[in-house]
């Protein structure tokens, strides 16, 4: 028996189920909080009665926020659970509809029963039995049944093929009968069970009549009660809708497959027979679930169509990772860490993975057939804008204050830079769609695609990037929106927002296991089949790295007075919270582009040095590896420069050894020196790559020199490239040592007391400080090196939150005051946290 269903099937079944339980977690959720809003019932916005319950006067600020702090966690894990005891609710109804789905609906006829009247065509089917011997199975006719077709149920050990009596075409014992039509839908029945795909059909069935049943239609009644919300209404449509396309998508793959396996020279022509018997119209065809006769037909004809990655599978994966966001951030950050940030990213990670993962599997699976079974080339790049695509449509899923409608409030007021942050999203999105597809690519040519690490490393790979995106795409919008002036947020704040350490730490992730040179592979226990993956010559790598150094510190050095000088300005306001983070970051924006545009050239200059196989096109590999060692010199330049706006050249060394340790710093530099360099560098080879392509003579490995003169040829071009950086750095020192280093300019810290001193009670609404505040939290990392301390980060919000006029925002900014002055950071930052939730708690109507 072949090894199960075709990889299409499987991978969109994954899909299937995976839509049923996010789903079912949604619409449940919809369905507690609408019928307790509309009935006073408990069991709906669990975290409500924490803010009813600790509404009185009196209590101690700290036994308050630990009160409320417990309250929120029990009652947030408590909705969880409640949730997802309401979805093992559903699969139950699924396994029961499961095991109905697999018996009998209606009379049928034994094959002995048609014998006493068609003696011939109970010969065919018992002549097809005998050629499937290895399959089990109860063949049964349906007598008065217009449709001539067949179908396939049961459970393991208890199959049973249902033919219909129009297949039993003729006169019985006609010499001129042909009953190649009964024989053609038999084998492809039979087919199926071969395939060992009927479970998966009747499982596709179950869930979703079972969501269907137990979650959208609650919904939907419950709709009822409040008909002036379109959240349930919008939420249930949108989920029906995809439920069908996948419904349909797995049904259609089924038979593909099975079609591919039918060993029989006429089931083309009985394909195209039954087209001319049953034709359909174009609207029967667009709803069906099975596929078209015609296309049915060609793709027998044409085995390689078969394993084609289509659109849907990409638009389908990527629309679920943008879908299943918001209910999985939920659920993260009710019961996650207390680090904001990362519990973005944590609820952002796992279903992306298992989601991009089956896109990665279904494409890898594709082009290994189309590399060595002699089947179509995949279209990589469409399959990555519809990936694109679908997580852009996946995160229109309407429910309150998800990134569409943060997206729809900044293109209401600012419509120009809305369209300008939709653009760079997709653009972005896509690039790094195909940046998968092309690993992928290299993976195959590496020979490693059927080693097991080679499936995790698909599954890691664009889930991993594409979760992170998302959760930063959703928080750039909130920042956008909370910007007076969103021109500087999309210029400035906007490029910073979305690039966090953590983004770009799983994108180098991503990228180390297919940029393994060949020696490594060995080491991994199987020998590249085609070749190693490109990788850069070792010296290329170092000589651009030194001489970015050189052009890092020339071209810097005229920066440093206007750098300095608007540091020093800033630091006060910074600290104090009498300016915005966008503020404190942008004189080092000169720096950083600099610092990039050096880390581009490294990684174009390594790209280009790069040896391989042309599976590794456009050299995006070897550009990683180059800025990778770009952006680890860049960073610990942009520190220096940090350190000398601060504190001026001759007091920079105090400065250092005085500060925290600045590991932390100097690893967030370099990465975000390396994501703001390697999409331009990646651009820039791409370009490159595809003007030169045709122009370029076909590259042909060069002869291996041998002896003394090999050692030469090698041992000359290194010496004088490590010479010229050499010199290029001495010159770099000279230039340094030249400037006049002025007197130390650093500012003293603003004290505690004093941000504090910036509470005004009732000056501003809940909402815009709870605005104001996430907005400032997703601002992420680099902002505490600039205020030096993370107590005064946690005083800034502290003073947000105290000057509103709501009663529990404010017993919640006393706690945290209390906290910071007796030195209790982490508590302060455990009752910001408090707040947060409670600020999604008061705001969500």
């Amino acid at each position: 028996m072949t090894p199960g269903p075709g990889p299409n099937t499987t991978s969109r079944f994954a899909l299937l189920a995976v839509t049923a339980t996010v789903t079912a977690y949604f619409l449940h959720g919809l369905t507690l909080t609408a019928l307790s809003a509309a009935f006073d019932l408990p069991w709906g916005d669990l975290s409500g009665g924490c803010v009813d319950g600790v509404r009185h006067e009196g209590v101690p600020p700290g036994e308050f926020a630990a009160d409320f702090r417990v309250c929120l966690y029990r009652a947030g894990v408590l909705n969880v659970l409640v949730r997802l005891g309401l979805v093992v609710v559903t699969f139950g109804v699924a396994a029961a509809l499961y095991l109905r789905h697999s018996r009998a609906r209606w009379p049928l006829t034994s094959l002995d029963a048609v014998a006493a009247t068609d003696g011939q065509a109970v010969e065919h089917v018992r002549d097809v039995l005998a050629e499937h011997g290895d399959v089990e199975a109860t063949v049964l006719f349906r007598l008065n049944q217009t449709g001539a077709e067949g179908r396939t149920y049961g459970l393991p050990g208890s199959y049973r093929v249902e033919l219909s009596d129009a297949l039993l075409e003729g006169e019985p014992g006609s010499p001129e009968r042909d009953l190649k039509r009964l024989r053609g839908v038999l084998r492809h029945e039979l087919a199926h069970l071969r395939n060992r795909d009927v479970g998966v059909t009747q499982l596709t069935i179950a869930l979703r009549r079972s969501v269907l049943g137990t979650a959208a239609l609650p919904a939907l009644l419950a709709w009822t009660t409040r008909p002036q919300s379109p959240a349930i209404l919008l939420a249930v449509a949108l989920s029906a809708a995809l439920l069908w396309l996948e419904y349909a998508a797995v049904l259609r793959a089924r038979e593909y497959h099975a079609d591919a396996a039918v060993q029989d020279p006429d089931f083309v022509q009985v394909l195209r027979d039954m087209e001319k018997a049953r034709p359909k119209t174009p609207i029967q065809v667009l709803f069906d679930f099975h596929p078209p006769w015609r296309e049915r037909a060609k793709r027998r004809e044409s085995p390689g169509l078969l394993l084609r990655p289509a659109a849907f599978d990409g638009f389908a994966a990527g629309m679920l990772v943008g879908f299943s966001y918001l209910p999985f951030a939920q659920a993260t950050g009710v019961i996650g860490p207390r680090d904001t940030a990362l519990t973005a990213w944590l609820a952002g990670l796992p279903f992306a993975v298992l989601l991009s993962g089956i896109a990665g599997v279904s494409l890898a699976r594709a082009m290994w057939g189309a590399r060595f079974q002699g089947m179509a080339e995949p279209r990589s790049h469409t399959m990555a804008a519809a990936l694109a695509c679908g997580v852009l449509a996946g995160q229109s899923f309407p429910l309150t204050d998800t990134p569409l409608t943060a997206w729809s409030d900044v293109l209401r007021h600012h419509p120009v830079v809305g369209l300008c942050w939709a653009v760079v999203l997709f653009l972005l999105l896509w690039a790094f769609c195909s940046w998968q597809v092309l690993l992928t690519e290299a993976w195959i040519g590496a020979g490693l695609v059927r080693w097991s690490a080679g499936t995790a490393y698909l599954i890691l790979s664009g889930g991993a990037v594409l979760g992170v995106w998302i959760g930063f795409w959703f928080h750039g919008l909130q920042q956008l929106r909370a910007l007076d002036d969103p021109w500087e947020g999309l210029g400035v704040n906007g490029l910073l927002l979305i690039i966090d350490t953590r983004f770009v730490l799983v994108v180098l992730a991503a990228a180390l296991l297919p940029l393994a040179p060949p020696a490594v592979v060995r080491l991994l226990g199987r020998r590249p089949a085609f070749g190693p993956v490109a990788a850069p010559r070792a010296w290329t790598i170092g000589v651009a790295a030194v001489l970015g150094i050189g052009v890092h510190l020339v071209a810097g050095n005229p920066l440093h007075r206007d750098l300095r000088e608007e540091m020093t300005a800033l630091a006060p306001q910074v600290g104090s919270g009498a300016v915005g983070d966008g503020a404190a970051v942008l004189p080092l924006l000169p720096v950083a582009i600099l610092a990039a545009a050096v880390t581009a050239a490294v990684a174009v200059a390594a790209a280009f040095s790069a040896r391989g196989h042309w599976l590794a096109r456009h050299r995006f590999p070897a550009a990683v590896l180059g800025a990778m060692a770009g952006a680890a010199v860049a960073g610990p330049l942009m520190f220096v420069h940090l350190l000398a706006s601060f504190c001026g050249w001759s007091g920079a060394y105090t400065c250092l050894r005085a500060a925290d340790p600045p590991l932390k710093s100097l690893a967030g530099l370099s990465l975000w020196t390396l994501a703001f360099a390697l999409p331009a560098a990646l651009a820039v080879v791409a370009l490159l790559q595809a003007v030169t392509a045709r122009a370029r003579p076909r590259r042909r490995p060069p002869s291996r020199p041998s002896g003394r003169v090999g050692a030469a040829a090698k041992a000359v071009p290194a010496a004088l490239a490590w010479t010229l950086a050499a010199i290029s750095v001495a010159a770099a020192a000279l230039a340094t040592g030249a400037e006049q280093a002025g007197p130390p300019s650093r500012t003293p810290p603003v004290g505690l007391e004093e941000v504090l001193a910036g509470i005004r009670p009732g000056a501003t609404s809940l909402a815009r400080a709870c605005r104001d505040v996430e907005a400032e939290i997703n601002s992420g990392g680099v902002h505490t090196t600039v205020t030096g301390s993370l107590g005064l980060v946690y005083a800034g919000y502290t003073v947000r939150y105290a000057s509103t006029d709501d009663p529990v925002a404010s017993a919640l900014a006393r706690a945290s005051v209390a906290a910071l002055r007796e030195g209790d950071v982490p508590e302060s930052g455990a009752v910001i946290l408090s707040m947060q939730r409670y600020c999604a708690i008061a705001t969500a109507g």
